[in-house]
């Protein structure tokens, strides 16, 4: 199957943003409207979207990685990712929501244009959420444990790594850092005087996701291959 080319992947996207009354508009201007986690502010020069004012950021179109870019952020206006949605939405919706729009974006992507290169792209994308964990905790007092998608949700296939292992190291670190009780204290061998609160990162999380997802890269030739 031939690949679209940029040209074309970038007129598809702006069809849709018509077809969805959607505006495209620069980082700048869009991050104004914005209020970011602590830890993930970095991630909206990559793209983002904002649902209210039918705004929408990414990057130059140069080949399938920044056409999945665009996708993604469309995906969440499509459907209707609100910053504060009513009712609250259970506190892992925050990374379930993430994978919905991934979903959205490679199942409305032009014939032959989803490569390789997204796949790894897109792990590395939501393992960069895992790796703030440690901020967004701190930032809502709220355990990682509470971040993340249950076993089964698509989350976990995507980012390529395991869910139980994750979640084992969250629960850990959540107890050497809020000094919450859980049945299994005892067997992770954690004493109730490492309540300690910590604000540190882990050394769980980022072991057990791939390496070197310190942020969003921008495009290169590297990841444009088939």
């Amino acid at each position: 199957m031939t690949r679209p080319g940029p040209r074309v992947m970038a007129a598809h996207v702006s069809a849709l943003c018509r077809k969805h009354g959607i505006q495209r508009t620069g980082s700048e201007t869009i991050r104004r409207y914005i209020e970011a986690p602590k830890g993930v502010a970095h991630l909206l020069a990559a793209g983002c979207a904002h649902l209210e004012r039918r705004l929408v950021h990414y990057p130059t179109i140069t080949g399938p990685r920044g056409y999945y870019t665009a996708m993604h952020e469309l995906g969440h206006l499509v459907l209707n990712h609100s910053p504060n949605p009513d009712p609250p939405p259970p506190v892992w919706w925050f990374l379930g929501r993430e994978a919905d729009a991934n979903v959205w974006a490679k199942d409305n992507m032009l014939p032959g244009s989803w490569t390789a290169a997204c796949t790894r792209f897109r792990e590395k994308a939501l393992a960069t959420y895992l790796k703030v964990l440690p901020d967004l905790r701190d930032q809502y007092d709220v355990g990682m444990l509470d971040f993340l998608p249950p076993h089964g949700h698509t989350f976990w296939a995507q980012a390529g790594v395991d869910a139980a292992t994750v979640q084992a190291a969250a629960e850990k670190s959540d107890l050497e850092w809020h000094g919450r009780t859980y049945p299994n204290l005892t067997a992770l061998g954690l004493k109730k005087s490492a309540a300690k609160k910590i604000s540190v990162y882990p050394a769980g999380i980022p072991d057990v996701v791939p390496a070197g997802i310190d942020a969003v890269l921008p495009d290169d030739d590297e990841y444009e291959e088939a």
